[in-house]
């Protein structure tokens, strides 16, 4: 869907006629950017659990060491994005709602 989204966006950019247009185009790609930023970070950080034994405690420490270490670049990158952009969200409680969802995710039984 995401890729979809982004095909039609490049077709709005490349056929738009009018500062307008635009501008409101421009605030789509954004958003769209923003999106796909978070959608790499949550697979990042989910991905080291993949396939493991969640009763084995180290198994679990060490998938989360693994999701720390991958997940601080692209936590940076993703704040980075949202100052440089000037989005009105905060990204910090985008990456602690995150964070939260991918405790759950660990602690299932």
């Amino acid at each position: 869907m995401l890729k979809d989204l982004n095909n039609a966006i490049t077709e709005a950019e490349q056929t738009a006629q009018t500062d307008t247009v635009c501008n409101r185009i421009a605030l789509i790609r954004t958003r769209l950017d923003l999106t796909i930023r978070f959608v790499d970070y949550m697979r990042a950080i989910r991905a080291p659990f993949e396939g493991i034994d969640f009763s084995d405690s180290r198994a679990v420490a060490e998938a989360h060491e693994k999701a720390k270490a991958v997940g601080r670049p692209l936590s940076d990158e993703l704040i980075e994005f949202c100052e440089k952009n000037n989005l009105t969200i905060d990204p910090r409680g985008l990456l602690l709602r995150a964070h939260e969802r991918l405790n759950r995710f660990i602690s299932r039984p």
